[in-house]
């Protein structure tokens, strides 16, 4: 199998594991914060829990009064953080 069948094959069993996320088992007072592709994982987290988990952008955090009272879950899809 080459790179690209590959990716496709991963790709579509990600959309079948996405069906089988159980909404129940996640907080209502959740906030998500990821930066590029992680940012956009977490919009999809957003839309499969009917918005009751929160998506934001780093910049979004800096400038937003947030809950103290919600967790805030950051996110990296790579797993390659950068601290600065």
């Amino acid at each position: 199998m080459n790179s690209i069948e590959a990716l496709k094959s991963d790709f579509h069993s990600q959309i079948v594991e996405l069906r089988n996320i159980d909404n129940k088992k996640i907080s209502d007072k959740c906030i998500y914060v990821g930066s590029g592709d992680s940012y956009v994982a977490r919009l999809f987290t957003e839309y499969f829990t009917d918005h009751k988990c929160r998506c934001y952008s780093p910049s979004d955090l800096s400038n937003s009064r947030l809950p103290r009272d919600w967790t805030y879950c950051f996110v990296s899809v790579t797993g390659k953080t950068r601290v600065i």
